[in-house]
């Protein structure tokens, strides 16, 4: 069998692979069995064939036709890759005046038909209207000796972009999928359509910069090509169709790259006819494992993160009908952004408390504050509001002792009144101070202002010692007791003071010092 007997995918991706070490095939094999076990079971049926008879398929014998060889100012050191309808090589300026590489594309010998020549234009053009650090730039194009074109690009030292992902955690690796989103809006924005986004097409520097390369399928915005060329796997739906693409189509790979960033498996074992699986439920299969990027950390832990907005904003991207994705790649990378900095995605319709929970995950020191803030308000609420109530419920009970106070001293003055002069009267006053003895939870103020009443009809009676008696524990009751005022303490203090004139008593009145404290002197 020769290559022109080759099905065209299993001819680009066998000559892909034939080019890298034979180490290299398993892990790329491995990503390609996901989508198209057929495919892949034929390519390595061939890399053993050849692996076992190097000219089983023809292998070029001019593989290294145009090493030594110049192509414009370049002169060509090494061949690096071949695939499609091109060949690459290493090659730097030949009159040694800068000492820099570049990578050089050129169209294999033979008849490359119109569509690679159109390509090939098409992708030069492409490149020459782009501007953009995160895009491999033109540096030259022209045409060799023998009439085949090329394209020079600075030459690239990096690894693939799902490569590079595997030791970076999950916000490190949205962040630089957000660079390669950027250099794809700047290619839309000047109508150009990558067409054919997958991980192999944005290397990652040392520097960890990325680089979208590879604009060979590439089209005018707006165009319609009959173009078939595409990478199952990461093309659109409609792109597997044969229909007109638009930003959409970019959109849709740019989100099965972002799936397979973030889960390390893409969404889609074949072409795509449902909605891909929730990207957290993803990340928990066991076959996570053969899809040659682990994830970036434990799977449980993983799927709580990826829970909620990371689904919606992937079930967004990978929409089947291309009106239900985000209308461009700046509105994707918006989402991205919005969930690195834990603010509410438009892929997802938040309520007011999660946008409440964003809000304080975005401002941890102040939310701790204001909580903070609102707990010493609350607590200061209740405290005033018990001390408030303790303070009704205090001034109540002392009204209530003082009404009850003042009443039963009228009512023992009334009975004075009643029972007349003499005996009557003194009997009177003997069963009030009984009944006045008997009562032991009498509130204080109460029993001070009966005891004075007491004292002073002792005294009307001519029993100066009773009312002695009275007015001093009546006195001594006005210092514990804050309920009595001035005039209560100097009537209590005139009335026991007759009250030892006239018994012979030798303990003098209390002086001002020694009154009731809190009382106004």
């Amino acid at each position: 069998m020769t290559r022109t007997g080759l099905a065209p995918a299993v001819r680009r991706l066998f000559e892909e692979l034939i080019e890298l070490a034979p180490g290299a095939h398993a892990a790329r094999l491995a990503r390609v069995r996901l989508e198209d076990p057929t495919l892949a079971e034929e390519v390595a049926v061939l890399l053993a064939a050849a692996a076992e008879a190097p000219e089983f398929l023809e292998r070029p014998a001019r593989e290294s036709e145009l090493v030594g060889h110049v192509a414009g100012p370049w002169r060509i050191e090494a061949r690096l890759s071949a695939g499609g309808d091109a060949e690459v090589y290493r090659a730097r300026r030949a009159d040694g005046r800068d000492d820099w590489h570049v990578a050089l594309k050129v169209l294999r010998r033979g008849p490359s038909g119109p569509d690679a020549l159109r390509r090939f234009e098409a992708e030069r053009r492409a490149l020459a209207a782009l501007d953009h650090p995160y895009i491999v730039p033109l540096i030259d194009a022209g045409t060799l000796a023998d009439g085949r074109s090329y394209l020079a690009t600075r030459l690239i030292e990096g690894v693939p972009l799902d490569v590079a992902a595997r030791a970076l955690p999950l916000r490190a690796r949205l962040r630089l999928f957000l660079e390669v989103a950027r250099a794809v809006q700047h290619a839309h924005a000047r109508l150009v359509l990558h067409c054919d986004l997958k991980p192999e097409n944005v290397l990652v520097t040392p520097g960890g910069i990325p680089q979208l390369v590879d604009f060979g399928i590439a089209r005018v915005l707006g165009g319609e090509s009959a173009e078939r060329a595409l990478t199952p796997g990461y093309a659109s739906p409609e792109q597997l169709a044969g229909a007109p693409l638009g930003v959409a189509s970019d959109v849709w790979s740019l989100g099965v790259v972002l799936y397979e960033l973030v889960t390390g498996r893409r969404p889609f074992a074949g072409p795509p006819a449902r909605p891909a699986p929730p990207a957290s439920r993803a990340v928990t299969r066991a076959e996570l494992s053969a899809a040659g990027c682990p994830a970036p950390e434990p799977p449980a832990r993983l799927a709580r993160r990826l829970r909620g907005d990371l689904d919606a904003l992937l079930a967004r991207a990978l929409a089947l009908d291309p009106a239900e994705r985000y209308p461009s790649v700046e509105a994707l990378a918006r989402d991205v952004e919005d969930w690195l900095a834990r603010r509410p995605i438009a892929a997802r319709p938040s309520s007011a408390a999660r946008r409440a929970w964003l809000w304080t995950r975005r401002n941890p020191a102040t939310s701790v504050a204001g909580l903070a803030f609102l707990l010493a308000l609350l607590a200061g609420s209740l405290a005033l509001r018990r001390d408030l109530q303790r303070s009704r419920a205090e001034a109540s009970l002392g009204w209530r002792a003082h009404a009850q106070a003042v009443l039963a001293a009228r009512w023992i003055e009334g009975l004075a009144r009643a029972a007349g002069d003499g005996p009557a009267l003194e009997r009177a006053l003997d069963d009030a101070r009984a009944r006045l003895a008997s009562e032991a939870d009498f509130p204080p103020e109460g029993e001070g202002r009966l005891r004075m009443t007491l004292g002073a009809l002792f005294l009307e009676v001519g029993r100066p010692r009773d009312a002695e008696t009275e007015l001093q524990r009546a006195l001594e009751l006005a210092r514990e007791t804050p309920g009595f005022g001035r005039q209560d303490v100097e009537r209590m203090e005139r009335l026991l003071a007759e009250a030892r004139a006239l018994g012979g008593g030798r303990s003098p009145v209390p002086r001002p010092s020694e009154r009731v404290p809190g009382l106004p002197r």
